[in-house]
């Protein structure tokens, strides 16, 4: 009688192994340790198996390949059992490690001001990707002075800030400007106005009739907003921003076009990089937010 109970339980035994195997199937279907997971689902179910034959040889012992099948099974479980452990061991380090550099409690104030802040961020999460990609902005340009600030008037009109895109978009193009005349060496009789400076560019076949175009749309509202006159009241900012922001992608894209040979970078307009004497230019990357 013991003797036909250990063999039922030894039956029974078999579908609960296979059980846990399936179990281990399904969280296949969740991301993270994959392989961990197959192996133990196969290892399980071929335990199971094992208790079957056993179930009908009476002992887990004999013959000898029933031994050594189990033997198989015990120690693929023993590693990752150890495996498991060492994972759970890391994984506690790290959360501890994360808890001594966590800053001390904030206070009400700080909170509220955090939680309106990540309210507002992912509120206007699909606006700014939206703003970001639809400018077609140079993503390579010469490391000049105005580069960051270049940068920057992205980054104002990609995150909502309207009236300050169109000031630093002026001030970028007025530094381009200047720029553009001192690399061609050009004199020009001093207290020039800028649309003049552009007109004398364009006449020079220096810059395109677009580009001169989006020099002075550009500057359109300079006068109002650089002494912050009353007209600046009556500004459509949230209109005006994006087509001043193109225009400053139109003419940082004619200034420093680029080519692309044999994997490098090639200036189209030589005098507006600093090219030192190995052949290479310090530049400036904007490629990503």
């Amino acid at each position: 009688m013991t003797q036909e109970l250990v063999r039922n339980v030894n039956f029974f035994e078999g579908f609960f192994w296979i059980a846990i195997g399936l179990c281990f199937a399904e969280s296949l279907r969740r991301p993270g340790l994959r392989k961990a997971k197959l192996i133990a689902t196969l290892n399980f179910i071929a335990f199971g198996l094992s208790d079957f034959v056993e179930y009908h040889t009476g002992a887990w012992w004999r013959p000898w390949w029933l031994l050594l099948w189990k033997a198989v099974c015990v120690c693929i479980l023993m590693v990752q059992f150890i495996g498991y452990v060492k994972r759970r061991r890391y994984r506690l380090k790290r959360k501890s490690a994360r808890k001594q550099i966590m800053p001390p409690e904030l206070t009400p104030e700080e909170k509220r001001v955090r939680n309106t802040l990540s309210q507002r961020f992912h509120a206007t999460l699909d606006e700014r990707v939206e703003r970001y990609l639809e400018i077609e902005h140079q993503r390579i340009t010469s490391n000049s002075h105005f580069a960051e600030a270049s940068a920057e008037c992205l980054s104002l009109y990609m995150d909502g800030y309207f009236m300050a895109t169109v000031m630093t978009t002026q001030a970028v193009a007025e530094g381009i400007l200047k720029f553009v005349v001192k690399r061609n060496q050009i004199k020009h009789t001093k207290g020039m106005k800028g649309p003049d400076v552009v007109q004398m560019l364009q006449e020079n076949k220096i810059i395109t009739p677009q580009c001169a175009k989006a020099f002075n749309r550009i500057r359109k509202y300079r006068n109002d907003l650089h002494h912050m006159n009353p007209g600046v009241a009556k500004i459509n900012f949230r209109n005006t921003a994006p087509n001043i922001i193109k225009d400053l992608a139109l003419i940082e894209g004619e200034i420093f076009d680029v080519n692309i040979v044999n994997g490098g970078f090639v200036p189209v307009q030589r005098q507006y990089w600093n090219i030192g004497d190995d052949g290479t230019a310090d530049i400036f990357l904007r490629c990503s937010p």
